[in-house]
């Protein structure tokens, strides 16, 4: 690297690309906010060479994605599951098999009966604010 004034100055690599590849180069580096098609170009190079920045720490978040759900999961099952309780016993009440599925709708369930219906599927607001 040559020093030019104060500030290093890179080795200077020249590549040919077709009049379409250029607009697309020229067309991706806008959409994705680079000043210049070589900035564009620079950061792809050193993403190639030192590992993809988009791509780093992606797996944690598509486990904690995945831990989101699943706990949402979990609630609403538990939901269903005090549904079916409460079905069971009004069933055997009436000394009959099963769940009362057809006997009782869920508008009576919770309406009548005054049954807890608050579970909701509850998303955090995200950390941070996704780029577009």
């Amino acid at each position: 690297m040559e020093k030019h004034g104060s500030r290093l100055r890179g080795a200077r690599i020249a590549v040919r690309v077709s009049a379409e590849d250029q607009r697309k180069i020229e067309e991706a580096a806008k959409s994705r906010g680079y000043v210049s098609p070589s900035s564009f170009i620079r950061t792809a190079i050193r993403n190639e060479l030192h590992g993809r920045e988009e791509l780093i720490g992606i797996e944690e978040r598509i486990g904690g994605s995945f831990e989101r759900l699943s706990s949402e999961n979990m609630r609403l099952s538990r939901a269903v599951q005090a549904e079916k309780k409460v079905r069971r016993h009004l069933m055997r009440a009436r000394k009959r098999k099963g769940f009362g599925w057809k006997r009782w709708s869920r508008q009576w369930l919770y309406g009548e009966l005054g049954l807890f219906h608050g579970y909701r599927v509850r998303r955090p607001a995200p950390k941070v604010q996704l780029a577009r």
